[in-house]
């Protein structure tokens, strides 16, 4: 199916699955690409959010937007295992947003401020702070993976 731009309604939907997530997208046309069983909303030509299960911002988006709530913050050492799909291990994170719940969809920045993934948090802010052991954010996008490859051809 081609790209198209979406109704006012639908753009509306869209807005409000960020605002939630603390992402304010203005009022930017956004377009819908459609697969067989895939669909990615795009602004300005780069795909910006993914929709699976949920609303994934992809990190175009992050990286245009850089949104302050819901960030987990790596350290150097972590930073190509996550580029590369890894899940984040509390060892390795150097700051963690205030209230995050477990569930929650979480950007994953590296020291400079470079979003460089999105996850699940694993552990809510409160866990995290009790502990630094076992895994915090379950990595679902990431540079290379399935939504660059299908919906973003350099």
């Amino acid at each position: 199916m081609a790209r198209h731009f979406v109704s006012k309604k639908e753009q509306k939907v869209v807005r409000d699955q960020l605002l939630s997530m603390g992402i304010d997208l203005g009022d930017r046309n956004v377009e819908l690409d459609q697969r067989k069983d895939s669909r990615c909303y795009f602004v300005g030509g780069k795909p910006y959010i993914y929709v699976s299960d949920r609303y994934i911002p992809t990190i175009f988006l992050l990286n245009d937007i850089k949104p302050k709530g819901h960030v987990v913050v790596v350290d150097d050492g972590a930073v190509s295992h996550v580029i590369n799909g890894a899940n984040v291990f509390c060892k390795g994170i150097t700051q963690f947003s205030d209230n995050i719940k477990k569930g929650d969809t979480v950007f994953v920045t590296d020291l400079r401020g470079n979003f460089i993934a999105v996850g699940v948090a694993a552990v809510s802010t409160e866990d995290f702070s009790k502990s630094n052991l076992g895994e915090a954010v379950l990595t679902i996008h990431y540079p290379g993976d399935k939504i660059i490859k299908e919906f973003y051809a350099i």
